[in-house]
């Protein structure tokens, strides 16, 4: 196993490694499972490594590579707020699905 990318923290491993194993490559983290990052936290939690087989490297990087864009871009994507479009409520930028009707937010993974 090779590294692909580190992760900033662990939530952002596990779900690189869900993505990756959704493209067919296989990843797992790394952890030293030791010493102290920052008070309590072991630094296992922060800066986690993602390693896939070395065959699989490029697919890898092209995958995180997406992941990442994605993720940028829907950083973006609601900056104001919104108005349902199905029930006409004001919903928080942050908000993916209307807080009254649970309709999506528009352009988000979850609208069809």
């Amino acid at each position: 196993m090779i590294a692909c990318t580190t992760a900033s923290d662990a939530q952002q491993a596990s779900l690189l490694v869900l993505e990756l194993e959704a493209h067919g490559v296989d990843a797992v983290t790394s952890h030293d499972g030791g010493s102290i990052a920052f008070g309590d936290l072991p630094a296992s939690v922060l800066h986690v490594q993602i390693l896939v087989p070395e065959a699989q490297l490029e697919e890898a990087r092209r995958v995180v590579a997406e992941f990442l864009r994605r993720g940028r871009r829907n950083d973006h994507e609601h900056r104001a707020p919104w108005t349902c479009a199905s029930c006409s409520e004001a919903n928080e930028p942050t908000f993916e699905l209307c807080w009254n009707c649970q309709a999506a937010a528009p352009g988000t993974a979850l609208e069809t």
